[in-house]
């Protein structure tokens, strides 16, 4: 094998591995004349290895006419790929005439051998070097050849000067890349024999180097072309905005959406590395793409800029386990932000209404509750300013257990408060004969008067129907119904015992018990403090609950002071 053939070999492997580094890389997205590209230049590779290798001149032949297969079409997928670049759309006719040209020039370079159109001559030589050469004379369909490749090369070198200072989506770097690539392309194809002989050709080389250069462009294209990865993401036409940086910062684009939420987008040249400016979207996304990168994950969140309100989800664009690039989507949330706190102030002006009318209602129902009381206790000549007394009491034991640890709620230690005046409301049914009675009961008025139990709760329940706080409704009908029931079930008026009897009762028979023996009432005197406490102690697991002893007696003191500033 002769040194040149081990070159044009190398150039053929190299070509197969960039091309399949494309097919590796590629997307459905990827631009379909570079997928041309790397097709046809393997192609003219074999065509060069071919005729390094042949043995006679209808081998070197059929190598020179695959080689023209490549040549006749590779400089038209150029051209396309840089108007497709810049977004310029070709109409079908034009692209469907320009390889008709390329096709028909192919065609011509089919008739060497039989013809003089395109090689008037052609024989077969060997090099000093041992590799085979076409020693030929061109017909005119070469020079054609030649015109063809100039006249396709214009239009993208042409387009690629006007719209270096003009245009701004398309890299700088890539113009220059396009640019030295048809510059080096080119010139192989009228320098070689110029330069270089007519021994070796230096096309295969440029091939390889060509391919490297799009696989650049394409690295980088596929980060920067908005209008693909917008069309990923569905926000290219959409209300969404979306921005685009590769790993360093450098600006890559924005669709029209971002544009529009973000004027300043405008003065950004493709590539431009951004710096953070305080106050400015550029400083903004500055800032998040440090957080992207030490967080290593996307991120949601809301912020206002210029009066307006944005959604974002910033994301890493990833290449394997590296990041490639950062990505941001945009929306624009202001109607709904503005809704939103508009409910805010709404629901908060409700509920600060909502709470005024139910203190305004549980104020009215509490004087409700306390004028029920006092009209019962005006009837009953015997009590006076009990109910008002044992409310107290009862704050007074409620608050002392709570404060020991005892197992009750706050809302349970109001609610029984609250519910302390309504213990006696169904006094308001006896008869006034018994309930004004200014001595002892009889036997049979005893058991008139035991009835006010039931009929409160009764009373209770009716009364309360329709109120919302169920607690307190059940709270206040058990006080009311069983606070002369007895732990040792000799109460009044079901008999029950023990921990049948409501904890909220039985709290309150400590209270009332306490406040009788305390007060004067008409049919006796008041007792000394230490009397009334030697009767409840006595009382503690007969009358009373004997849990409730130690609370008891850890607010005795508060009691009798409460007492004696009663006078």
């Amino acid at each position: 094998m002769g040194a040149y053939t081990v070159y044009y070999l190398i150039c053929f492997i190299a070509s197969i591995v960039c091309t399949l580094i494309f097919t590796w890389k590629c997307t459905q997205q990827t631009d379909v004349y570079y997928t041309v590209l790397f097709i046809l230049i393997p192609i003219s590779e074999v065509g060069y290895l071919m005729m390094s290798m042949s043995t006679d001149l209808k081998e070197a032949l059929l190598a020179q006419k695959i080689i023209y297969f490549g040549g006749c079409f590779l400089q038209l997928a150029v051209t396309l790929s840089i108007f497709t670049m810049y977004k310029i759309k070709i109409k079908k006719v034009l692209i469907t005439s320009m390889f008709a040209v390329n096709l028909l020039m192919f065609c011509s370079t089919l008739t060497i051998g039989f013809t003089e159109v395109f090689y008037k001559k052609a024989g077969l030589v060997v090099t000093p070097v041992g590799s085979m050469l076409i020693n030929k004379e061109y017909g005119v369909a070469h020079t054609f050849y030649y015109v063809m490749i100039i006249v396709f090369s214009l239009p993208g070198i042409a387009l690629m000067l006007i719209r270096r200072t003009k245009n701004r989506s398309v890299s700088v770097r890539t113009i220059l890349l396009f640019t030295l690539l048809e510059v080096i392309t080119i010139g192989s194809f009228f320098l070689n024999r110029s330069i270089f002989g007519t021994e070796i050709e230096i096309i295969p080389a440029v091939y390889v180097v060509a391919q490297i250069v799009y696989l650049l462009i394409m690295s980088r294209t596929g980060l920067y072309d908005v209008s693909r990865s917008a069309a990923d993401n569905l926000v290219q036409n959409g209300e969404n905005g979306f921005i685009c940086f590769d790993k360093h910062g450098c600006y890559f684009g924005s669709n029209e959406t971002a544009k529009h939420y973000f004027p300043e987008l405008e003065n950004l040249t493709i590539d431009t590395r951004i710096t953070k400016e305080e106050g400015t979207i550029t400083g903004y996304l500055y800032n998040w793409m440090e957080m992207l990168r030490e967080k290593k994950r996307s991120r949601k969140f809301s912020f206002d800029y210029k009066e307006r309100n944005y959604k974002v989800h910033a994301d890493i664009i990833w290449s394997g386990s590296r990041i490639r690039g950062f990505q941001f989507m945009f929306a624009d949330e202001t109607i709904e932000h503005e809704y939103m706190q508009l409910i805010i102030n709404y629901n908060t002006d409700l509920n600060r209404q909502v709470e005024e009318k139910t203190r305004h209602i549980s104020e009215m129902q509490d004087k409700m509750i306390l004028s029920f009381a006092d009209m019962v206790e005006n009837r009953d000549s015997s009590t006076g300013g009990h109910i008002k007394r044992t409310s107290e009491v009862m704050r007074i034991l409620v608050g002392e257990m709570r404060e020991s640890g005892a197992d009750i709620s706050q809302s349970f230690c109001a609610c029984l408060i609250k519910a302390a005046p309504m213990h006696d409301l169904g006094k308001i049914a006896v008869d006034d004969a018994i309930l004004r009675k200014p001595g002892r009961f009889t036997p049979e008025e005893f058991e008139m008067m035991k009835t006010h139990a039931a009929k409160g709760a009764e009373i209770v329940r009716q009364s309360l129907e329709g109120y919302d706080d169920e607690e307190f409704k059940q709270i206040a009908e058990n006080v009311a119904h069983y606070h002369h029931e007895r732990w040792d079930g000799s109460g009044y008026p079901d008999g029950l015992k023990g921990e049948e009897i409501p904890l909220e009762a039985r709290i309150m028979a400590v209270a009332d018990v306490y406040d009788a023996l305390v007060s004067k009432r008409c049919y006796k005197e008041s007792m000394s403090f230490e009397q009334a406490n030697n009767i409840i102690m006595d009382g503690m697991g007969k009358h009373f609950d004997k849990r409730l002893e130690k609370h008891y007696v850890a607010c005795r003191s508060a009691l009798e002071a409460y007492y004696s500033s009663l006078g």
